[in-house]
């Protein structure tokens, strides 16, 4: 047999054409008759008449010509004619079957449409009626009575799901009345709020409401535990009146997570602050002293109250001056460093000549690049850039950046320092040179704090502060720039300073130096 909307959408199709195909199910033979003649006169071309005595003959008929409707006899006082239209409505589910009976037999109309019939007609309605609009009200009503049963299928699946989806879910979920009475509430939030659902269901619902954003409440369980709660409210209807969906998550854990963290960081930045408190304490306090150290030693070295008589002593003199400026240096860049992290180190910024800097600090290092026998090349564009920046400490990102590469490169290198204009308009200054670079996964060290790059050569030079590539880092971002190291090993080192264009003099134009 067909599928259901399959076949009413055929039978449809067969009555707009005009020709429908009839099964009449009677053992009454007057009865076959009337109906035959009736139907017969109905149609200008004779319709397929089909007629089956019971139940067994009806279906076969139905199968083997595809019958459009099914017209049953059903008479109260016959048993055997009831038991037969039941049987016959069970058989044939996508067929729309009518009752037809005798006039007088009203008692039996409502037990036909009770038992799934389309339609009850009698003998007289048939005669003085249309019996081709009967029939099409019929298939029209088994159609819509078969689209019906499946939005209900589709429906229960829907629910079915819904209620799985309530039932399951891992959060809480509460339904309250607008008057904050608890309507439903399923598994997890029974285990959550630790009530058995008919402790729950008409109790008021204990905490506040707010569907604008979550809320955070605490909640204490019959075992003492306290938990932290976030409930976040939806508008629903509940049984056609307006009501809420809570949704309940237990979030302890969480804000105890929350809450050792803000410990830990309020402990860090406590002991970072008293890390930089001590760091500028001490290096003041050595200050004072160091600068004597200093100072004595080098009325020594000139020896102006007369000779300390052995030539031994002028080189420990030496040694002591050279020994305490390394350490007025490490003191230096250790307060500058912590008050970068203090955030108390202020910058003084003017416009000043990059160019007249560049060369300047070439010239301060002019001594030390001819005694490590290397050439210096200064690459600064033709046209002046003002700069607008804390001059001072530029000089001594530059003094340090070029400190190093004199450093860490061998004799017969090269160092390179200047500056070029993006097309943006920002500004790059630049350190180069051709000497041991720096492996590619040591550069993250070079630049972390008190960082040293281990291979053999910079195991043969001076240690260091450690501090002078940290230092140029944090000094450029305090100038909205950045600093970047570009290095590979026995090629060399690049590192490039980033500054901003509102940091370059308006008046100069963006040019681009022809640096390597």
């Amino acid at each position: 047999m067909q599928p259901k909307e399959e076949n009413l959408r055929g039978v449809s199709l067969e009555l707009a054409g005009g020709v429908p195909t009839i099964l009449f199910v009677a053992q009454n033979q007057s009865l076959r008759e009337r109906l035959s003649r009736l139907f017969s006169a109905a149609w200008p071309q004779t319709p397929r008449l089909l007629f089956a005595a019971n139940v067994e003959e009806a279906c076969a008929s139905v199968e083997r010509y595809s019958a459009s409707v099914v017209f049953c006899e059903l008479r109260a006082d016959c048993d055997k004619a009831a038991d037969r239209f039941v049987s016959l409505l069970a058989r044939l589910e996508a067929v729309p079957v009518i009752a037809v009976g005798e006039e007088g037999e009203s008692r039996v109309w409502p037990l036909a449409i009770g038992l799934g019939a389309q339609d009850y007609i009698s003998l007289d309605e048939l005669e003085l009626g249309d019996p081709r609009r009967m029939i099409r009200h019929a298939v029209e009503r088994q159609a819509l009575q078969v689209r019906l049963e499946e939005h209900l299928g589709e429906l229960e699946i829907a629910k079915t799901q819904f209620q799985s989806l309530i039932t399951d879910n891992a959060d809480a979920l509460v339904i309250v009345s607008h008057t904050m009475i608890v309507r439903y509430a399923n598994p997890a939030a029974e285990r959550l709020l630790d009530r058995p659902l008919t402790d729950l269901l008409g109790s008021r619902f204990q905490f506040q409401l707010d569907t604008r954003t979550a809320i955070e409440e605490t909640f204490t369980r019959s075992d003492g535990r306290v938990v932290v709660l976030s409930i976040c409210y939806m508008d629903t209807l509940w049984e056609g009146s307006r009501a809420y969906i809570a949704s309940l998550r237990d979030i302890t854990e969480r804000k105890t997570a929350e809450e050792a963290l803000a410990m830990a960081k309020a402990k860090a930045e406590g002991a970072s602050k008293m890390k930089s408190q001590f760091l500028a304490n001490m290096s003041h306090e050595l200050r004072t002293p160091l600068n004597s150290i200093l100072g004595f030693s080098e009325l020594m070295g000139m020896e102006m109250h007369g000779s300390m008589g052995n030539e031994r002593y002028k080189g420990y003199v030496e040694n002591i001056a050279n020994a305490g400026s390394h350490l007025l240096d490490l003191i230096n860049d250790l307060l500058d460093l912590s008050k970068i992290e203090a955030g108390h180190l202020e910058l003084t910024e003017e416009d000043f000549d990059l160019s007249d800097l560049i060369h300047a600090v070439a010239e301060v290092f002019e001594p030390r690049i001819d005694a490590s026998a290397l050439a210096l090349r200064t690459v600064v564009p033709p046209q002046p850039v003002a700069l607008y920046a804390d001059e001072r400490k530029i000089k001594q990102i530059l003094f340090n950046l070029l400190s190093n590469a004199v450093k860490f490169t061998p004799a017969g290198g090269e160092v390179q320092i200047g500056y070029r204009l993006s097309r943006n308009g920002s500004l790059v200054l630049f350190v180069c040179d051709n000497g041991v670079g720096i492996p590619p996964e040591q550069i993250p060290r070079a630049l972390a704090a008190f960082g040293q790059v281990d291979n053999a050569y910079t195991r043969n030079q001076d240690e260091g502060t450690g501090l002078g590539l940290t230092l140029s880092k944090r000094i450029a971002e305090l100038h909205d720039g950045s600093l970047e190291i570009r290095s590979a090993v026995a090629k060399g080192t690049n590192v490039l300073i980033a500054l901003p264009q509102r940091r370059v003099g308006t008046a100069v134009s963006p040019l681009r130096a022809t640096a390597d």
